[in-house]
């Protein structure tokens, strides 16, 4: 077996093993491991930075925190607002849309995961430093490490970001 089959396999064993939900769906591995850019990044399209609420970049004007309300206030920033589940679940090809997960970490209720609605309605995830991945479904990820998808976000297509000027020498 050649390395890249190899860590091909080995990725898919780890994260079938982290989220039990991916087992027996047809879940796809969409890149190599990388620490460029994290899941609140990747979930509207950033794959040259990391969103951290610690130190690093972060949504202008919002507090830094992972609480899943402060989550929501960052991707507002970027144009979003919250929507009807019923609405987040279906591709609609005017809308990007996203999903926000929650989980009790030291008994209290973090934003943990965020991914994104692609147009075959499957999901993309970045798996922490890990890989990118397509799940059929939000609750294929569901469990200890992010928890479940609480809230669904979307924007209309073509929809600049509040912070587009802002931001543009970060």
């Amino acid at each position: 077996m050649n390395k890249k089959r190899r860590h091909k396999k080995r990725a898919r064993e780890r994260l079938e093993l982290w989220f039990r939900g991916l087992r027996g769906t047809q879940w796809k591995l969409t890149s190599r491991d990388t620490k460029r850019y994290n899941c609140l990044a990747w979930a509207v399209g950033e794959s040259h930075r990391r969103w951290e609420a610690g130190n690093g970049f972060w949504p202008n004007n919002v507090e830094r925190d992972l609480s899943i309300m402060t989550l929501v206030r960052a991707y507002i920033t970027r144009g979003f607002i919250v929507c009807p589940e019923a609405d987040g679940r279906m591709y609609n090809p005017e809308y990007d849309t996203i999903v926000l997960y929650e989980v009790s970490q030291f008994g209290e209720m973090i934003g943990s995961h965020a991914a994104r609605l692609l147009p075959n309605g499957w999901w993309s995830s970045k798996i922490g430093n890990w890989e990118d991945i397509e799940h059929p479904t939000p609750e294929d990820l569901c469990g200890s490490q992010y928890g479940a998808p609480l809230i669904y976000m979307r924007k209309r297509k073509g929809i600049p970001n509040a912070n587009q000027t802002r931001e543009s020498g970060q």
